[in-house]
């Protein structure tokens, strides 16, 4: 793998040429560079931290760097939503550069209940050479509290925040690029893709799975009735799907949701169908009330709620599916 810095290099100029000054094979990526420019722009752009021009430069950057590296997938819209949402968690969880004058009060991250089992003052080697974390009945000593502070100072630098960006956006999108490069039925790490024998892609059979599967066994009449209306799956669940329900929520919620989502389905992200089945078994009232095809697809575009719900009654679905097929399983032996 070429290091970043030569990568965006190559990405980055992109923006500093006139487009016309490009041979004919340079000009896809010219296109993709402006694209994600311009996209950047509109990302977040009712939140003052992502008009930050630093900030901007850091999602641009990750996502040239990421497009460079993976050209079958490239870019499209919706990554950045989805960096965005990394970006700005790493942002929060940054520890303080002084040490001194860190205070669990105004710290998002949080260590307490630590014990090493010595009177000397540990540097932040010795307190890893001594997992203090694996004590089973811990207690907060002082003598450790600089070397906890000096190993979170490093891994949450402010200064490395792109670098940081980029590498679990890289992990993030080796489960999500086929959301993004459909007409595929698998990648490896590199993002390069075999391409289906048929036209459907992917993600269509996956909006098919969510409503005519799961949906169907979890609220039958709630299926029977989105049916009715002769509304694609795909209208509703593609933005869910693909972003992973990042613009439905408060982004302090969304952080809550994708942990269900690593937690549960770290391979693939599986459990974001049960999200979206929950999202509308949970609305059922709602959208069966209405009883036409723009009120429909409003309601379905306002659907949100409390996140935390949201979380529990699609966590029962999966213990519930789970279940479902471990059962069918033994009823084929």
């Amino acid at each position: 793998m070429r290091h970043p810095v030569v990568i965006y290099d190559e990405a980055s100029s992109f923006l500093t040429n006139d487009l016309d000054d490009h041979p004919t094979e340079k000009r896809s990526e010219d296109e993709v560079a402006h694209m994600i420019w311009k996209d950047v722009r509109r990302t977040r752009c009712t939140m003052q931290f992502f008009q930050n021009d630093r900030i901007q430069r850091t999602l641009l950057h990750v996502l040239l760097v990421y497009a460079a590296e993976h050209p079958t997938i490239s870019y499209n819209q919706g990554m950045g939503e989805l960096l965005a949402v990394l970006v700005y968690l790493l942002h929060v969880e940054r520890w303080k550069v002084s040490i001194d004058d860190q205070s669990e009060e105004d710290s998002y991250v949080h260590v307490d209940m630590v014990d090493v089992d010595t009177t000397n003052v540990l540097d932040a080697t010795g307190l890893l050479q001594m997992r203090p974390f694996a004590a089973i009945k811990a207690t907060c000593t002082t003598n450790c509290k600089h070397a906890v502070a000096t190993l979170l100072a490093t891994l949450t630098d402010d200064r490395f925040l792109e670098h940081d960006a980029f590498a679990l956006f890289e992990q993030v999108m080796e489960r999500m690029a086929p959301m993004f490069c459909p007409h595929a039925t698998s990648c490896d790490r590199r993002g390069e893709f075999s391409p289906r024998r048929d036209d459907s892609s992917l993600l269509q059979a996956q909006c098919d799975h969510i409503h005519n599967v799961l949906l169907r066994r979890v609220d039958p009449v709630l299926a029977a009735h989105l049916h009715s209306f002769h509304i694609p799956p795909e209208v509703y669940l593609l933005r869910w799907l693909r972003l992973l329900l990042a613009r439905e929520f408060p982004m302090y919620q969304v952080w809550v949701i994708w942990d269900s989502i690593f937690g549960l389905s770290p391979t693939d992200f599986a459990f974001v169908d049960m999200l979206c089945v929950a999202m509308l078994h949970d609305s059922r009232m709602l959208l069966l009330a209405q009883d036409d095809t723009t009120g429909l697809l409003h309601a379905l575009k306002e659907l949100g709620g409390s996140h935390s719900k949201l979380v529990e009654s699609a966590r029962k679905m999966h213990t519930q599916h789970q279940l479902d097929a471990l059962y069918e399983h033994f009823q084929q032996r």
